[in-house]
């Protein structure tokens, strides 16, 4: 598990008091963890792989229609 600074962002270590980055304060009132972050960054590249796809339908939609009106 990695803890995240509120402060900086930074990951530390889940037994960490302290950020190793600015020094804030990581009591356990101001724990953010994410175990799962993988998770969201493979949702960010789904979401980028289909609106590419989309954009690309679009053109040869748009290219079909065009070329095929005489």
């Amino acid at each position: 598990m990695t803890v995240y600074c509120p402060e900086c962002g930074e990951d530390n270590r889940d037994n960490a008091k302290f950020c190793h980055e600015c020094g804030a304060d990581l009591s356990k009132n101001n724990i953010k963890t994410n175990d799962n972050k993988g998770v969201s960054d493979s949702k960010k590249f789904i979401i980028a792989a289909l609106i590419v796809v989309l954009a690309c339908l679009l053109m040869f939609i748009l290219a079909f229609l065009v070329f095929n009106q005489s």
